[in-house]
């Protein structure tokens, strides 16, 4: 059986468009080394530039980054000036 280009190239948008969707669907992965950068005593701002914007349902003192279907979870906490009191996380994946 023989694929013309064009029905080659609507496969491959077809099969990127699958995977863009499930990797939405999975949430975030945060890598172990980018939760490893993060330390007692950073700004809410360090937190953010590495591990990007907290859950929408995060607060102040405590950002959730969401994982939905996905192993795991990560949870930051701040004191009242906005540093690093903790580092909760747990990962499926090194």
């Amino acid at each position: 059986m023989r694929f013309s280009i064009r029905t080659l190239l609507l496969f491959m948008a077809l099969v990127a468009s699958v995977v863009a969707s499930a990797i939405h669907l999975l949430g975030p992965v945060v890598p172990h080394s980018d939760v490893a950068r993060i330390r007692v005593g950073d700004t809410q701002q360090h937190v953010r530039d590495v591990l990007g914007d907290p859950s929408s349902n995060s607060l102040n003192s405590c950002w959730y980054y969401d994982r939905p279907m996905n192993p795991g979870w990560l949870t930051v906490g701040f004191d009242s000036l906005g540093y690093v009191t903790y580092v909760d996380h747990e990962h499926a994946f090194p």
